[in-house]
């Protein structure tokens, strides 16, 4: 394993690198500032594998995506997987799997869950009082 690889498998640095990214350019003068030798600041700035280049595309996309695109992009790729459906035991798997994704991706979720609990609220109150049968569901 040569030190580039080392040095990018060592989640500590990585860590760093991320946060240095992220707050603006790496050069050989903030990396000395925060630890690393000449040696080592010379062969992550030299870059041959590719990792630094990868974590900069990597820190560039995380701080590009919001929730709101993400959610986008996620209704995006579930279109994308509807319009590949044969069968309707993928249908059935696929519905599934929405059961498990937060509500905020799809924001008419959220609005029928917060209806229902308010309805589910109404149904508990009116079944205390007494006053009115149960609601039904």
């Amino acid at each position: 394993m040569d030190m580039n690889e080392q040095l990018f498998e060592d989640s500590t640095v990585y860590c760093l690198l991320w946060a240095l990214q992220h707050t603006g350019q790496i050069d050989r003068a903030v990396l000395r500032e925060h630890g690393f030798t000449d040696v080592e600041a010379a062969n992550i700035l030299k870059d041959e594998a590719g990792r630094l280049r990868a974590l900069k595309r990597r820190v560039a996309s995380a701080a590009a995506i919001t929730p709101e695109s993400l959610a986008a992009m996620l209704r995006a790729k579930l279109s994308e997987m509807l319009s590949r459906v044969e069968k309707s035991t993928e249908l059935s798997s696929l519905l599934r799997s929405l059961k498990g994704l937060p509500d905020w991706l799809f924001p008419q979720w959220k609005l029928e869950a917060e209806e229902q609990r308010n309805l589910d609220a109404l149904r508990r109150l009116a079944e205390k009082s007494g006053v009115l049968p149960a609601l039904g569901g």
